[in-house]
């Protein structure tokens, strides 16, 4: 798989040397066992090399290999001490220098000396037993921590892994060091999982950090173990992405490359002492045959003695006495994981520090990191996650079968209620937590005792530093379980352990139904006071005009009147220009429109005003009466506490009082001191809810308590949501307790089947007392009342009023003007009559004796200008007086042939 690298890192060390006299030729051979390297016919291809690389193995059998050809092996595993060739040498240190490293990096995690010591437990392969005894034997000698071994592992014998593993439940222990070889580690991790060996606190360390693939399963994630320093690491990501490239594989490590490279550069050089002087020509390096014979000893002894450059892992240095490379410092490496801005997320082997091999320097400490221990990403982190992911349904049995546990929680709606009407034996409770728990009892198969806890309160430290509360019963270890609201926080975090949640929720704020002011005139709002004058004005504007258009135009109602002598050209007069005007801002038309070709242009651009003005009249109208059903006095914490009317406070010693108390924001410090100074703290929830239905009170609160109590009677509250950061409701155990893990995958589980969603909506949903249900913001259009539509009402009524009002006028002032042409018709008819000759005026007498009106015959224009002629020529003297005949109003219709 390396042919590759060896053959092109060859090649560019002998180019870069300044004498060019060197050419190595590579053979490679594949084999799938150690014991295949002592076959004959391996054994008489690689007789005549000057140094052989072992990339697999590095075991005896690798070791015998060089003793029977004399021929220098370099190996990419660390040298076991009990190894001893003259031709055996590895390019990495030596296990001895990795076990005091890993001594060293145990020692500065566990930082601060315990009582008692921290426990340390070794899991090691058989083949590197003396690994482990070596780490055993200089942990001995720390005070920090002691090192507990379990039976050794034998990893192909599945049976014997298993019962092997069992034991490290039962040691307890925090710190792990597993000791193998990096394609079995994936196993032992996988299997320690199943076995319930890695809790919240684990963490896991390793001696070989290089992987062979991928490293994205989700057991190496958190672990942390050493590597030789990359002083380049950009050129070694280079190294190994152009070779992968070439080979098309991912199988290899940039530590891989840049350990090969360095050390066939180190074989070079070694081989170039012994050649030095004797010039010979560079042939291909990659022709067939061609090879440079020498003497092995030589060359090892070159390699130990005249043999130091630096490279892409730092000073390449061998050391004679353990047969391993010399390095200065070894690199901290811990598995993380990262995501990108698209939410992806993958594991990556991060540098977190590194450990210096002359630790007796004053400046330097053994251990570095270079940034804070809170850096580095532990197993326990991904604890959860983990044993989620690993855990086989098929194998999965029921934990806690057969064990009886004490349960506390506290009487508290809707999570834990009291059963009313009961009178014998112990009470009985119904409600979320009960159901949770009796859920979880079925995952798990446990029994249990519930009891209750008397202070009424999930929890809080008083100033001795004791907690009370269902906190408390778990710290004192009255009770091994607490259900309930008991919100996740980081001070609880510390005395107890919490399961995952079973329920997330925010912060809101119950206040009474606002009283809604009713607005007779509401179907003004989507226009402002200037809209609506401009409005009016534009209408006004355009009667005036209309009527002079029409009045000046030659194509007008005027001037056609005019030219053909029939009718007065008054059909848009102003009163008819108004009612044009109105009739069409109202979009219900009119009984004359312009007939010009000027007054039809401003009666477009009018129309095309009207449209728009409608539209965007009834659009804001509907917008109108959907905000207001959102619309609140106040919106935000901020619209709270800068407000007087109203009081507001939390639960006294829950955990919103933990946060307003010790929180350093401007307007949160100011809540705070403002329910101090006015003691509006509650003792319960109940009572909080009450005093914001009795009015001037506001209640801040978990939203799963607020929905519940918004949703019951009287209905007269509403909620503000969605105030502060998400929070979380967990179950509650004692510190360490094997039992949390084991609550968190059952809670996990009924997550996913939708077991609490179903508990959700049986006690808060189903249970709702009120028809509209809460108040809450809603994008749903609200019901229009008769409230709402008063003000269209009242104009609707102002307008019958005005009309009937009107009608009495046009009747009182039709009357006036029928007495006034009364009077003045019959004081013309008697001068007539006294006079011979007469002029006299025709006038048209509104009524008869009989109170009819009379009406000239075939009342029209035409008859007009006849009697109007007639009274010229009785002026002239031409005729003598003529009486207009009139019939009564009846027959004023009627055709001439038919009178």
């Amino acid at each position: 798989m390396l042919e590759e690298v060896i053959n092109k890192s060859t090649c560019q060390r002998n180019f870069d040397s300044k004498s060019n006299d060197v050419c190595i030729d590579v053979i490679l051979i594949e084999v799938n066992s150690a014991k295949d390297l002592l076959i004959y016919e391996n054994l008489k291809k690689m007789s005549c090399a000057i140094a052989i690389f072992d990339l697999s193995f590095g075991d005896h059998y690798s070791l015998a290999f060089a003793e029977v050809l004399t021929i220098p092996l370099l190996s990419f595993k660390p040298v076991l001490q009990d190894f001893s060739s003259d031709f055996f040498y590895s390019a990495l240190p030596s296990y001895e220098m990795y076990s005091r490293a890993m001594v060293d990096l145990l020692d500065f995690c566990i930082g601060k000396e315990s009582t008692p010591r921290e426990k340390v437990a070794i899991v090691f392969e058989a083949d590197y037993s003396a690994v482990a005894t070596q780490v055993y034997s200089i942990a001995r000698e720390m005070e920090k921590f002691r090192v507990e071994a379990i039976p050794e592992l034998q990893v192909n014998d599945n049976s014997q892994l298993q019962r092997a593993l069992e034991v490290l439940p039962k040691v307890r222990a925090n710190y792990v060091l597993v000791i193998c070889r990096p394609e079995n580690l994936g196993t032992i991790l996988e299997m320690s999982l199943r076995l319930g060996a890695i809790n919240k606190d684990s963490r896991w360390f390793t001696f070989n950090m290089d992987f062979k693939g991928n490293i994205s399963k989700s057991c190496f994630k958190g672990l942390v173990g050493l590597q030789v320093n990359l002083t380049d690491i950009r050129k070694a990501t280079d190294l190994k992405r152009k070779f992968q490239l070439e080979s098309n594989t991912n199988q290899i490590s940039e530590i891989t490359y840049a350990l090969v490279n360095d050390t066939i550069y180190a074989v070079v050089e070694a081989f170039k002492q012994d050649t030095k002087g004797i010039s010979r020509h560079l042939r291909d390096c990659f022709a067939d045959g061609y090879r440079i014979e020498d003497s092995s000893k030589k060359l090892l002894n070159n390699l130990n003695e005249k043999v130091k450059l630096w490279g892409i892992t730092g000073l390449v240095d061998f050391d004679n006495n353990t047969r391993s490379r010399l390095v200065e410092r070894l690199d901290i490496i811990n598995v993380q994981v990262r995501g990108d801005d698209d939410g992806n997320t993958e594991s990556a082997l991060v540098n977190v520090g590194h450990w210096n091999a002359n630790k007796g320097n004053t400046v330097n400490k053994a251990v570095q990191l270079d940034s804070l221990e809170d850096s580095i990403d532990w197993t326990g982190d991904f604890w959860e996650e983990l044993q989620c992911l690993v855990q086989n349904k098929k194998n999965r049995r029921k934990p806690l079968e057969g064990r009886v546990l004490k349960i506390v929680t506290i009487e508290d709606s809707p999570f834990c209620i009291r059963i009313a009407n009961q009178t014998e034996g112990k009470p009985k409770y119904e409600g979320f937590s009960i159901d949770l728990l009796d859920a979880i009892q079925r995952k798990m198969g446990f029994q249990y005792t519930l009891m209750t806890n008397k202070d009424g309160k999930m929890g809080s430290k008083n100033r001795n530093g004791k907690w009370n509360g269902l906190i408390g019963d778990i710290v004192e270890k009255r009770a091994q379980v607490a259900i309930g609201a008991i919100t996740i926080s980081a001070v609880r975090e510390l005395d107890v352990d919490f399961s995952k949640p079973f329920m997330d929720f925010k912060v809101s704020l119950l206040m009474q139904k606002e009283k809604e002011q009713v607005n007779l005139f509401v179907f003004l709002q989507p226009f402002e006071r200037n809209v609506w004058l401009s409005t009016l004005a534009v209408v006004i504007g355009i009667t005036f005009l209309v009527f002079c258009l029409d009045h000046l135009s030659p194509n007008g109602y005027r001037a056609m009147a005019e030219r053909s002598g029939e009718g007065d050209g008054d059909e848009l007069n102003l009163f008819n220009s108004l009612w044009f005007a109105a009739g069409s801002i109202l979009q219900q038309g009119a009984d004359n429109t312009p007939r010009s070709g000027s007054g039809r242009m401003l009666a477009g651009a009018f129309w095309f005003f009207t449209l728009i003005l409608i539209s965007t009249y009834t659009a804001n109208l509907a917008a109108y009466f959907t905000a207001k059903n959102t619309k609140r006095s106040i919106n935000s914490l901020s619209d709270l506490a800068n407000q007087k009317e109203i009081d507001y406070g939390v639960l006294n010693g829950g955990s919103l009082y933990t946060f307003f108390s010790q929180s350093e924001v401007e307007i949160y410090e100011k809540m705070f001191n403002r329910m101090k100074s006015e003691a509006t703290f509650v003792n319960s929830t109940k009572e909080g809810v009450q005093k914001v239905r009795e009015g001037g009170f506001a209640y801040l609160t978990d939203g799963p308590y607020l929905d519940y109590y918004n949703s019951r009677e009287p209905c007269n509250t509403m909620m503000l949501e969605n105030l502060l950061e998400a929070k979380s409701y967990g179950i509650a155990l004692q510190r360490n307790s094997e039992l949390t893990n084991q609550f968190s995958v059952a809670i996990l589980q009924l997550r996913e089947e939708g077991v609490v969603d179903k508990l959700k909506k049986k006690w808060w949903d189903r249970r709702s007392e009120c028809t509209d249900s809460t108040v809450k913001a809603s994008s749903t259009p609200m019901s229009i009342s008769l409230d709402h539509m008063a003000g269209v009402f009242i104009v609707l009524a102002g307008g019958i009023v005005v009309s009937v009002m009107f009608l009495m006028v046009e009747r009182r002032c039709n009357n006036l003007r029928r007495e006034v042409n009364k009077s003045t018709s019959m004081a013309s008819v008697k001068e007539q009559m006294d006079l011979p000759v007469a002029t006299t005026h025709a006038y048209r007498r509104p009524f008869s004796d009989h109170g009819l009106e009379n009406k000239t015959i075939n009342n029209i224009d035409n008859r007009r200008n006849m009697d109007a002629k007639d009274g010229a020529r009785a002026r002239d003297g031409m005729s003598a007086p003529r009486m207009q005949s009139r019939l009564p109003n009846v027959y004023a219709g009627a055709p001439e042939s038919n009178l």
